[in-house]
């Protein structure tokens, strides 16, 4: 079975960068990305959900508003939560599978801070927000950590803007840990950089060989011999699972408490030297990446226009983290176990957390109920798009 993500680089890659150690240090990962963006502030992160927390302190957010997508990762929401905000949640565009900007603009009443996530990759028009903002937010969080991120997407970016990028697991440019922060105030670089420090605690060989542990177990799952024993195994499991009505169900949600124990790693645990060589690497290979998964965004498209039953995706001229089709929902529950049974691992991203009212947000959860992400890594051939698309006329069609 072929898995819905693999990373950038192999096994072999991996040991290379394990053997090269702490040749790689954190300004060299945060020069690199800082000139091939083009921004004058790189700063390197445990992870993204950091830099959305460390930011919102750095402009003190305690207690402020921070307008945030209902249909995102719980991560976000996890991170607002920790600096104490106060969570205004906004549903998608009927059109898209972003924040619907006529609410946007009408919350965006007295003091406030926005976070706006780019799912699957779809960019945010920053220009066009700004002309429907009725008050100017206190900062603006673009968490580009789906997608890849461009530098036509930075160029945008104003002085109280900051942008986000994710290496954490199944992301665009996973590296094995880690995120970095882009801006163009320095006082606010500064703070950030105070607060990682006061957080983080010192690289040890202890932790660098935990993730390492982590990665090559994860590169050694996602070969397509392993990967299947795995899901036929959970196929197996779940025959013997008791499904827990939706209205009952324990989802996460915007009140989980944000400062459970095993959240901590993300905002103490530095990056490894080994983490950092894989950043660098990524960055060497972007554009092929970029290249590739518009190409075969292409093929999807080109294989699956027309079919009834499927809403194909926004066509975007960036790169996605997935090929994202909507699908009846009533249906999609057996359209992953085809394509499951056909050799093909798929996503459902994101859920709709059963704690939030249907009503007040009804198009994300209408889309949460409808959607199968499909593969688009560097790694994923157009033959094999040819098939999921073959697999997915017959059980449509």
């Amino acid at each position: 079975m072929l898995p819905c993500y693999k990373s950038n680089f192999g096994l072999p890659d991996l040991l290379k960068a394990t053997i090269s150690g702490y040749s790689t240090g954190v300004e060299d990962v945060e020069d690199a990305y800082a000139e091939a963006f083009g921004m004058p502030y790189a700063i390197l992160l445990p992870s993204a959900r950091a830099g959305i927390c460390w930011t919102l302190r750095a402009c003190s957010g305690k207690g402020q508003q921070v307008i945030c997508p209902v249909f995102t990762c719980w991560e976000v929401w996890q991170a607002v939560r920790r600096v104490h905000s106060d969570i205004c949640l906004v549903d998608l565009d009927k059109d898209s599978f972003l924040m619907d900007y006529n609410i946007l603009a009408s919350f965006q009443e007295g003091p406030h801070a926005m976070v706006l996530s780019q799912i699957y990759g779809y960019p945010y028009d920053l220009d066009a927000l700004d002309m429907r903002s009725k008050h100017d937010p206190g900062v603006r969080i673009v968490d580009m950590a789906m997608g890849l991120p461009d530098q036509n997407l930075f160029k945008q970016l104003g002085p109280r803007d900051v942008a986000l990028i994710s290496f954490g697991a199944r992301k665009c440019l996973y590296s094995g840990w880690g995120g970095m922060a882009f801006m163009r105030d320095r006082a606010l670089a500064d703070e950030v950089r105070r607060l990682r420090g006061s957080e983080q605690v010192p690289e040890s060989f202890v932790t660098a060989g935990l993730k390492f542990n982590r990665m090559f177990m994860t590169e050694l799952a996602r070969l397509e011999i392993v990967h299947s024993a795995i899901q036929s195994s959970r196929r197996w499991w779940n025959k013997f699972q008791v499904k827990i009505p939706r209205n009952i169900a324990h989802p996460v949600c915007v009140e989980q408490h944000q400062d459970h124990p095993s959240f901590e790693a993300y905002y103490r645990v530095p990056p490894s030297g080994v983490n950092r060589n894989l950043m660098l690497y990524n960055l060497l290979t972007i554009e092929d990446q970029r290249k590739h998964r518009k190409s075969l965004a292409e093929h999807y498209t080109k294989n699956l226009s027309g079919i009834a039953g499927i809403i194909l995706p926004p066509i975007s001229c960036d790169a996605m983290s997935h090929y994202t089709i909507r699908v009846p929902a009533t249906r999609r529950a057996e359209i992953v176990d085809m394509l499951s049974r056909s050799g093909f691992a798929v996503e459902t991203l994101f859920a709709f957390s059963a704690r939030l009212p249907i009503a007040e947000y009804p198009v994300s959860a209408k889309v949460a109920d409808q959607v199968i992400n499909l593969p688009l890594y560097l790694k994923f051939t157009p033959s094999e798009v040819e098939r999921i698309c073959s697999v997915l006329r017959k059980v449509i069609g």
